[in-house]
C-alpha cells in the first residue's frame, strides 16, 4: 500500500513539472505560448457551446461565438468548430477550468477556428493564418437548465491575440 502512494506521488508531481503538452503528449492542441510575437495585441472573447454529448456518443462540432477588439473597433463571428470536442467545458484529465481551456485555445486559432472567420475578425492586424492566443483570462463556465431537455453548459473566456513571428 505505502508503495503503491508513493508511486502515484511521485506521478502526480512529475505531472505538475511537466507542461501539459508533455504530460498529455499529442492528446491535444494545447501549447506554449510563441516566444517570438509581432504586431498588435488583439483582445479577444470567445464563447462555445460547451454541452457534453452524450454518453457512449462520439465526438461533436461545437458552435462558436468570438470577438476581437483592437481599440473601440470590434468585429464577431459565430461559426460551427472546425473540429469535434468530446467533453463540456471541462476535460475530466485536467485538475482546473483554466488549465482545460488553456491546453484547448492557447496556440492558433487556425486549429480551431475556420480560417475564413479569423480572416473576418482579424482583418488589418496581421496575418490570420498566424493569429494565435497567447493568453487565457477570465474563464467561466455557465450552466443553463432547461426543463424537459438536456443541460447546456457555454464555455467563455476573454484572452490576448498576437501574431506569430515566421
Amino acid at each position: 500500500m505505502r508503495r503503491r502512494t508513493t508511486t502515484l506521488i511521485a506521478t502526480l508531481a512529475l505531472m505538475a513539472l511537466l507542461p501539459v503538452t508533455a504530460v498529455f503528449a499529442g492528446g491535444g492542441l494545447g501549447q506554449a505560448p510563441p516566444d517570438r510575437v509581432i504586431g498588435p495585441s488583439l483582445n479577444v472573447s470567445v464563447v462555445m457551446d460547451a454541452t457534453p454529448p452524450p454518453p457512449g456518443s462520439d465526438p461533436t462540432i461545437r458552435q462558436f461565438a468570438v470577438s476581437v477588439q483592437r481599440g473601440v473597433q470590434s468585429r464577431s463571428v459565430m461559426f460551427p468548430s472546425a473540429r469535434t470536442y468530446q467533453y463540456g467545458c471541462q476535460q475530466p484529465v485536467f485538475p482546473t477550468l483554466k488549465a482545460s481551456t488553456e491546453q484547448r485555445f492557447i496556440g492558433l486559432l487556425a486549429n480551431w477556428a475556420p480560417y475564413d472567420s479569423v480572416a473576418a475578425l482579424i482583418r488589418s492586424a496581421g496575418d490570420p493564418s498566424q493569429a494565435t492566443i497567447v493568453e487565457i483570462l477570465d474563464i467561466v463556465c455557465t450552466t443553463v437548465e432547461i426543463p424537459g431537455e438536456q443541460t447546456q453548459e457555454y464555455l467563455s473566456f476573454t484572452g490576448r491575440i498576437q501574431f506569430v513571428r515566421p
